[in-house]
């Protein structure tokens, strides 16, 4: 992605080493309002560690897709959205989990995305076999895979997720993935979610206009330039901006500072297709 990450080292601490945190006196990330001024804010969400045990057990079954749930509702919102990586039809259950698949839409190098995956089987600490099913399985361009769980904040920490995490990640055959990821709303910055939305936007246009000559220029842009002044000669950001946004999705733009995108964004010349900041 174009957008600076902060890697920052989650803690695995679990019993009485764990920072004891009332879930009660935590806060949302607050909607950033435009009249404040630009929106610099961080994405915090950090890389987490790669599962490296190399055995798997005998009787191994790969992990599947959970058939479809019953009718009954449970009192979700579910959200709908097309995969621009293979133009199907997906599921999330409620807005969060959907800006979450937004969040990975917009990496380049996410190949598939998997919806609701599960049975993962894992030993509790007391000896029971028992399974969790993640919300999502991200696959990446570089063959690895993430396992993804997605929670309002107060509540991951109520349930300790982190923790569950370590623990099935532990357990977990490569097969599955090589990534446990928890994902709240506190790693979603307004800004983000604002540009996550254009990202997955653009990719299902299927067609840019003047994408060959824009992407010789971005190739060329050494000094920083508003978005606007950068599409004057194919007649301004009202006629190419959505091309210039597919630039900065693919990494031949980048932004100079994080934030909302609009016609007056500072961009330059980025990186090769696919390559992360």
């Amino acid at each position: 992605m174009n957008i600076a990450v902060l890697n920052q080292p989650k803690s695995r601490r679990t019993g009485k080493d764990a920072p004891k945190t009332d879930p009660r006196k935590t806060r949302d990330v607050p909607v950033w309002d435009p009249a404040n001024g630009p929106d610099h804010s961080t994405v915090r969400m950090s890389e987490p560690a790669r599962h490296t045990k190399p055995e798997t057990p005998a009787d191994y079954k790969p992990a599947r897709n959970i058939p479809e749930p019953p009718e009954k509702s449970s009192g979700r919102s579910t959200c709908y959205y097309i995969d621009p990586i293979d133009f199907l039809a997906k599921e999330a259950e409620g807005q969060l989990e959907l800006n979450v698949s937004l969040r990975y839409l917009s990496d380049p190098n996410v190949i598939r995305i998997e919806p609701q995956y599960g049975p993962v089987w894992y030993l509790k600490p007391e000896g029971k076999r028992t399974y969790t099913v993640f919300d999502q399985r991200i696959q990446y361009a570089d063959r690895t895979k993430t396992v993804v769980a997605v929670k309002p904040f107060a509540r991951s920490v109520k349930l300790r997720t982190d923790a569950l995490n370590a623990l099935v990640l532990n357990q977990m055959p490569v097969e599955d993935a090589d990534r446990v990821q928890l994902v709240t709303e506190r790693d979603l910055p307004q800004w983000a979610l604002a540009n996550f939305r254009l990202f997955h936007s653009v990719r299902n246009d299927r067609h840019w206009h003047c994408y060959g000559e824009l992407l010789r220029a971005a190739r060329s842009l050494v000094i920083p330039l508003p978005i606007d002044d950068f599409a004057k000669p194919w007649g301004g950001s009202k006629a190419v901006f959505r091309t210039v946004a597919l630039l900065i999705f693919e990494g031949a733009l980048r932004q100079v500072e994080p934030g909302e995108i609009d016609d007056t964004t500072m961009i330059i010349g980025g990186t090769t297709q696919g390559e992360q900041q």
